[in-house]
Parts: structure tokens; C-alpha cells; sequence
């Protein structure tokens, strides 16, 4: 599979290394380039298609998707997984694919909920860039554990909307959405060079055509990969297509964007999306892409989030008996803006600690 590697964001030539192809195991990999991927960005037949761009407004369910602009030229995309942290891809930040993140103190984030760069982190307001422990650089030597959380000195205002990790067990024929910032086009031409941009977000989605196994062979599925179907939904891992109106792609600009799940309603993080590959040509019918899937690494990510539970679940700016019946709304259910122990269910356990923040508050 060939993938297309912006290292950093807005790609050269030079920038776009060749390597190895995801295959069929785990950490068979012929073809494959990091991405700075950019998602949803290519249209099945309208380049810059209208239809894929998100509102830059409050009330859009992507509002806490923002675009990282890194290393002074690079173009990447991220998450809020809570008001103090962002969710990304660790190879957005290794300028030498060794595992180091040599740019992560030369970030910039954008996110855009009231119009464009309406909330702008700068570098010295982010706290740290913190890579998975396992990640030793993009295909070095596989894709797995390309994961990063960002943590900020100071928490996101209220209007930005923060996600929940899909803990499910992943399944092919899943629907996943894909958001980012990166370039767009059409699965004829391909991509449309230096169409990604910070204040452009585009939204598409693609079908998990295929699952890979943990490269610490636990067994654990840890990689999804979709194709990326023509009009008559022939991509080369089978499967069905979604249409012109829905079916998209990756690209540069896109690594590190989320694919979302939606459950009960509710957009919840399935994957970071990191990379693109063959047998077709990046950006066209016949190519493929994929990612990290999360619920894999679930418990490295509930590290950051612990002691920073967000309890203010109607984001009016305090907590309080409002959030408090919001709890008893969804109790006994799977809710996971309500299961602050991340058991599964929302129960008693969860009441007490929204009990104890509201005695605490008076």
C-alpha cells in the first residue's frame, strides 16, 4: 500500500518518504506513509466540494476537532478529549521518525468554534506533547502506537465540546466519520496541492474494511484500515461504498484527525487516523488509509484524564444540580460523559463523585 506522508503538514515532494505497505499481518508493512493525514478532505466526484466543509460554528458536533499548525509550516489535526487535553498522532511532531518529538515545543492550535482561529493556543500555553511509551517512530517499524496527548497549562473554554473514547470491541462493516483539516479533491484526480488549511475542516466517512492485531502480539486489534471506494463501491478490500454524498479519504494535513463512532447518538473517539496507502494512488479510487484504534489503548489515555474528570456535562461553565440530574438521566446506562469510573455503567460510584464535587463547591 502506498500512503502519502506529509511529515509536518504541508508536504514537498522531498517531505514524502515511500515505505512499507500495511499487509496483511500485524507488522507487514509495504508501501505505507505517515501522514499528516488529512480526512474526509477528497470528495467521491467534486473537488472542494461544498457538502464536506463543517461550519465554523459552536453548535457543530466537530467543534473540538482543531488543526495544529507545527514546526512553523506543518499542517496536522487533533481532538479535545477534556478541557486540558488534545488528542493526536505522535509522528505529526518527529521530524526524524526516531520516536522523538524534536517540534513539540513549536505548536501552534486552532480551534474554530465561533468563526475562524476564534480560540488559538500558542506554544508557550501548552504544557506538554506527551507520545506513547511504545511509539518509536512512524513505521519504525510498524504504524501501531502513533498516539500523542497534548496537555495545556490552562483548560478550554466551555463552548469547545470534548469526546469520549469508544471502548467497544471494533467490528468490520462499522461506519466510522472522518474529520481534518487537510487538502481536498476528487478520487479521479487526486488531491488538490496546498488546499489543507487551518480554519477548513472537512468531514467525510469511510467503512472499517479491515483489522490488525496489536504488534505486541496480545492479540488485541489495534489498526483499522478502509478503502476507498469508486461509485460502484469496488475498493480493493471489498465491503460496500457509502456514495459520492459520504465517502472519503485521507490526506495531507488530516494525521492525527479522529474517527468517530456515533452511539446512541452520542460521537464518541474511535480512532486517530495516521496513515494512507496503496494499491491505488494516494488520494484516488483504489487507495486506502486507517489508523489507531483507541479502545486498544484505552487505559494509557484514562492516565492523563484522571483527576481532570469533567463534571460540568450541560457546558454551561459550573457544575452543578443540573449535571447532577443529568447523571440520573442516564443511570444504569452506558453513558460515557457520565461514567466518570469508566466501569461501563453509569451507578452509584458515579453519583457519589458528582455528590462530592457539588459539597465541595459550597
Amino acid at each position: 500500500m502506498q500512503s502519502r506522508c506529509a511529515h509536518l503538514g504541508r508536504l514537498t515532494a522531498s517531505a514524502v518518504a515511500t515505505l512499507v505497505a500495511l499487509a496483511g499481518s500485524a507488522h507487514a508493512e509495504r508501501g505505507t506513509k505517515p501522514v499528516i493525514l488529512h480526512q474526509g478532505a477528497i470528495g467521491t466526484l467534486e473537488p472542494e466540494s461544498a457538502r464536506l466543509v463543517d461550519p465554523n460554528e459552536a453548535g457543530s458536533p466537530y467543534a473540538g476537532v482543531a488543526s495544529l499548525f507545527v514546526g512553523g509550516e506543518g499542517l496536522a489535526t487533533g481532538a479535545a478529549i477534556s478541557r486540558w487535553h488534545i488528542l493526536t498522532a505522535a509522528h505529526c511532531f518527529d521530524l526524524d521518525n526516531d520516536g522523538r518529538l524534536e517540534l513539540a515545543g513549536d505548536v501552534a492550535i486552532f480551534f474554530n468554534v465561533a468563526g475562524d482561529h476564534s480560540h488559538v493556543i500558542l506554544p508557550e500555553e501548552i504544557k506538554s506533547i506527551t507520545p506513547h511509551p511504545d511509539f518509536s517512530g512512524f513505521l519504525n517499524p510498524t504504524v501501531h502506537d502513533d498516539l500523542a496527548v497534548i496537555t495545556l497549562w490552562a483548560p478550554l473554554p466551555v463552548e469547545i465540546p470534548t469526546y469520549s473514547i469508544y471502548r467497544g470491541a471494533p467490528e468490520i462493516g462499522e461506519v466510522v466519520e472522518l474529520v481534518g483539516y487537510g487538502e481536498t479533491g476528487d478520487g479521479v484526480d487526486g488531491y488538490v496541492p496546498g488546499s489543507g488549511f487551518i480554519t477548513t475542516k472537512r468531514v467525510g466517512a469511510n467503512v472499517v474494511d479491515a483489522l490488525y492485531a496489536d504488534d505486541e502480539t496480545k492479540g488485541v486489534a489495534e489498526l483499522w484500515k478502509f478503502d476507498f471506494d469508486g461509485p460502484i463501491g469496488n475498493g480493493p478490500l471489498g465491503g460496500p461504498g457509502l456514495g459520492a454524498e459520504v465517502e472519503a479519504t485521507l490526506g495531507e494535513g488530516d494525521s492525527g484527525g479522529p474517527g468517530f463512532i456515533v452511539d446512541d447518538g452520542e460521537r464518541l473517539l474511535f480512532s486517530v487516523n495516521n496513515f494512507v496507502a496503496g494499491p491505488g494512488q494516494d488520494g484516488r479510487f483504489g487507495s486506502s488509509g486507517g489508523g489507531v484504534i483507541l479502545s486498544a489503548y484505552a487505559s494509557w489515555i484514562d492516565g492523563f484524564l484522571d483527576g481532570e474528570t469533567d463534571f460540568d456535562l450541560n457546558r454551561d461553565g459550573v457544575v452543578s444540580g443540573l449535571d447532577l440530574m443529568q447523571v440520573l438521566d442516564v443511570w444504569g446506562e452506558d453513558a460515557p460523559k457520565a461514567d466518570f469510573n469508566r466501569d461501563g455503567v453509569v451507578n452509584s460510584a458515579d453519583l457519589a463523585r458528582i455528590v462530592r464535587v457539588l459539597e465541595q463547591a459550597e
